[in-house]
């Protein structure tokens, strides 16, 4: 499996425009000879349909009813493959180029924005300052969009709020304050994640020499078009040096092997994780090195599924890539009718047992033969195993379930992506 993501890691997206057009032509092509007379024209398709990329995934069809059982599991497999490709290579940083002079504040944003697909919010407003729009010079070409933002806020004299009661992922932003420090320059950039250390703590206990401790407080951020589920440091992977070149960790084992890990609340870009450190002599001035491997749980490309005859839909399913969603069963409570949705994964990692909360945001309504929905009035779980949950949703249609169509929306992957820093160069208490 991990020969096979390396390599599929390696396709490169078709570039839109003209090519696109090509793609669906080819696509269409492909999916004809899936269903071919001989194996070998099949597997040659399917092999393919990979080697198109990420860009063949718009044009892919629904494997509905009408084709063979093994034309619907090839199109399942091709799927699943390049959409674990696809959320791979999202945790990659995205890429600003813009040069300008004098250019308004807001219109710099709202090309960062534009080019890298991070919605980003002025909350001066929220907070009684004045939201001024300054004129900066920027220039731009090709940088990671953290160096980008980072360089604009500090121009502008601005910073990060770490929460946002926006509907979709969003980034924002508030006047800085005079004594915090500037943001350029003092973190690490890791692909789509900004890592920076935000506090360091020495504890002594006056009435034990030998009680001391040292905490360091790392603020993990990422680019909100992420909205991962949840980010965990592993102790066995890290690596702290003092300035003398010791190590600051407890080499006893207590801690070795150690997770650190946070669940991200829904509409946080940034969390926090704090790491105990052994105490390093007085005459020791500086962290000279801060080094580790993040395990960022991702979650991959949202797909919509539809269920239509309601009445008769107990024990439906669908499967869209690595994800089955199944009606287990649809029955009315007096006037409430009520949804028994099962959700099963092929590879859901710990996404299910530690890190529930991401499932209750997953989009749940009925939508009438007008193409109005109806969110659910409520919901209950009544399922849950390592790779799949159940949870029952309630609705009250005014004219019933007749002619509505279920909808849930869910990631059709939760992939687990490592992500390596470093820090350098942290003054000591």
């Amino acid at each position: 499996m991990l020969a096979l993501l390396v390599a599929l890691t390696t396709v490169l997206a078709q570039p839109a425009g003209e090519d696109a057009v090509d793609v669906s032509v080819e696509v269409r092509r492909l999916v004809r000879e899936l269903d071919g007379a001989e194996l070998a024209v099949r597997d040659k398709a399917e092999a393919a349909l990979l080697e198109l990329g990420v860009a063949a995934l718009e044009f892919l069809p629904e494997p509905t009813g009408r084709v063979s059982a093994e034309v619907k599991q090839r199109l399942n497999r091709v799927r699943s493959k390049l959409e674990r490709v696809l959320a791979t290579n999202s945790s990659q940083a995205s890429r600003v180029t813009l040069e300008a002079d004098e250019m308004p504040l807001s219109e710099v944003l709202d090309a960062i924005s534009t080019q890298t697909g991070n919605k980003i919010l002025d909350y001066r407003t929220e907070f009684g300052q004045e939201a001024e729009d300054p004129s900066i010079n920027v220039a731009f070409k090709d940088v990671t969009f953290w160096e980008a933002f980072d360089q604009v806020l500090d121009d502008a004299g601005l910073t990060v709020y770490p929460y946002s009661d926006n509907d979709e992922p969003a980034i924002a932003v508030v006047s800085r304050g005079e004594s915090q420090s500037l943001r350029h320059g003092q973190a690490n950039y890791a692909g789509a994640f900004r890592l920076e250390a935000i506090e360091l703590a020495a504890r002594r206990d006056l009435r034990d020499r030998a009680n001391r401790s040292l905490h360091l407080r790392l603020e993990v951020a990422w680019e909100p078009r992420l909205a991962p589920i949840a980010i965990g440091n592993s102790m066995a992977e890290l690596d702290v040096r003092d300035d003398k070149g010791n190590s600051l960790l407890d080499q006893g084992g207590a801690t070795a092997d150690f997770d650190f890990e946070a669940t991200v609340p829904r509409n946080a870009n940034s969390t926090e994780l704090e790491l105990p450190l052994v105490p390093p002599p007085r005459n020791v001035e500086k962290i000279s090195r801060l080094a580790g491997k993040l395990s960022v749980m991702l979650p991959g490309k949202r797909e919509t599924f539809r269920f239509e005859n309601l009445d008769k839909a107990d024990g439906v399913e669908q499967r869209k890539a690595g994800v089955v969603v199944k009606l287990d069963r649809v029955r009315k409570n007096n006037e409430i009718w009520e949804i028994r949705t099962r959700v099963t994964f092929d590879e859901p990692g710990d996404s299910l047992q530690s890190h529930r909360d991401w499932m209750f945001q997953n989009v749940a309504a009925l939508e009438d033969k007008a193409g109005e929905t109806l969110p659910n009035i409520g919901l209950e779980t009544y399922l849950q195993t390592e790779n799949a949950f159940g949870i029952a949703y309630l609705f009250d249609p005014p004219d019933g379930i007749t002619g509505q169509t279920f909808l849930y929306e869910t990631p059709t992957m939760i992939l687990s992506v490592p992500v390596e820093y470093e820090l350098k160069d942290l003054d000591l208490p």
